[in-house]
């Protein structure tokens, strides 16, 4: 009977676990470009973390993101005021972003992690607790 309830145990937390890994959300970090002549461009994230939203009185020509590899992810040639970037498109680590906006370039850095917002379960007192 104790090896029936030990693997129901067992089971509900492999279960559990899995379901629970699952569901992390990208931890986004925004430094912003405090330069006077940068605060013509908004760049926010949204209330998620998981956008970047860039807006802009005057139309942005360009965006596009550089990561650690040196590789562009986002690259888009662009005539518009508001642009948004899906965070999870991204790769995990740091993007130096420009935008290209009024014969400018405006640079920011974005840091998206990945950080689990679960607690940890102590396996012995789990099956401690199975045990008694």
């Amino acid at each position: 009977m104790k090896i029936k309830y030990l693997l129901c145990i067992t089971f509900c937390y492999a279960l559990i676990s899995e379901t629970l890994s699952a569901q992390v959300a990208p931890l986004t970090t925004l430094i912003k470009n405090n330069n006077i002549r940068a605060k013509s461009l908004e760049h926010e994230l949204n209330n998620s973390n998981d956008t970047l939203i860039l807006k802009s009185e005057t139309k942005i020509s360009y965006v596009y993101s550089i990561n650690r590899k040196y590789q562009r992810e986002v690259d888009n040639s662009l005539d518009t005021n508001e642009f948004r970037i899906p965070l999870d498109s991204l790769s995990k680590g740091k993007h130096v972003i420009v935008v290209g906006h009024s014969k400018m370039k405006i640079v920011f850095v974005l840091w998206v992690r990945e950080e689990p917002s679960v607690p940890k379960f102590d396996r012995k007192a789990l099956i401690t607790s199975a045990n008694n």
